[in-house]
């Protein structure tokens, strides 16, 4: 199926009004405003070149024009390196983006792809949270937010909330948490990103894109300095401001021993993923009330560089596999380390 939007009603017609008829590859079948092209025969599982429909002919229904979110997770566990000595980040790109677009391509397939990089921040002091997310250019969360951050952090109840705002009483005691956590070297603050690489683009070389991706994914590395020695270029203006106050911020305090950098990309395990699975089934749930008629099908996409065992919230995980059976959608997990010795993905 290709340009067009078919229902499952319509699929379930066009096999009914097949029965007794002939087809062969490449076939093309038109029935109730349907048009579709037959790929491949199976009779007992072997590849036929040709065959009659019955009544217990089972039919698969493949879209090349679908609605695919690609989302690629940044975690720490990207710019280390697999077993066989290969770098994930080169995997991504080289050893999955491109077969997967190269492919793509060869089947003319017009998929309206989005594709959005998220990561999970880890904090340790919050006044250079502050300076770190205004030189980016990313909005600072309110002190609600911020609240609710060092509470699960720190696995606390949320602090009591009045008509208007939260008490200040309790604003005050996890401000002192956070100081007694910057001075052990703990990083409590956690701040999701997203950055969003393509919104509902469809071309017909998606290997031109690559480049982009990489320049995104590398964008992190520089900024949050995920290792311990980055090379600092002047060619981008951001990252030189960043530099510049992470430089003001050591000479303000000389005397502080050394803990490690004040914000790092968390590990794949400890990443968004639940949240980034639920920002796009917010796209598929209201694609009723606006529906392309030119994309037929929906389809998530995970990519991680971890192992496929997350650690997350059991409230999290019961509201998306809801959501995801609510809105009849399955979501593909792509995971760049070798399998561990046991089932995943394991929430």
């Amino acid at each position: 199926i290709k340009n067009q939007y078919v229902s499952r009603t319509e699929m379930w017609r066009l096999t009914r009004n097949r029965v007794g008829e002939g087809l062969f590859p490449s076939m093309m079948m038109h029935s109730w405003g349907v048009r579709a092209v037959v790929q491949t025969l199976l009779a007992g599982g072997k590849e036929v070149l040709t065959g009659v429909i019955g009544p217990k002919t089972r039919f698969v229904f493949r879209s090349r024009s679908a609605n695919v979110y690609l989302l690629v997770q940044v975690s720490r566990e990207l710019w280390q390196s697999h077993p066989n000595g290969e770098h994930y980040l080169h995997r991504l790109s080289e050893g999955f983006l491109r077969p997967l677009f190269r492919r793509w391509r060869e089947n003319g397939v017009t998929h309206s792809v989005t594709l959005v990089l998220f990561t999970r921040l880890l904090f340790r002091d919050i006044h250079e949270r502050d300076e770190i997310l205004r030189a980016a250019s990313w909005p600072i969360p309110p002190m609600e937010r911020l609240a609710q951050c060092i509470a699960q952090s720190n696995d606390a109840p949320m602090p009591k909330k009045t008509d208007t705002a939260f008490d200040p009483a309790d604003i005050t005691s996890f401000m002192k948490r956070m100081q007694e956590g910057e001075s052990s070297g703990r990083l409590l603050l956690k701040h999701d990103v997203y950055r969003v690489v393509a919104d509902s683009l469809t071309i017909d070389d998606w290997e031109t894109v690559l480049p982009a991706i990489r320049g995104e994914v590398l964008f992190f590395h520089r900024l949050f300095k995920s290792s311990a020695h980055i090379k600092r270029t002047s060619s981008a203006p951001h990252l030189a401001s960043l530099h510049a106050l992470q430089s003001t911020a050591k000479r303000k305090s000389p005397g502080r021993a050394e803990t490690g950098p004040n914000v790092e990309l968390a590990l794949a395990r400890h990443g968004n993923l639940l949240e980034a699975i639920n920002l796009a089934l917010d796209c598929v749930d209201a694609s009723h009330l606006s529906r392309n008629m030119h994309r037929s099908g929906n389809s998530i996409v995970v990519v991680t560089a971890g192992t496929g065992y997350f650690d997350v919230s059991q409230t999290w995980s019961v509201a998306t596999k809801h959501r995801m059976l609510d809105a009849g959608i399955a979501c593909d997990l792509v995971c760049l380390a070798p399998p561990p010795q046991h089932t995943t993905p394991l929430f």
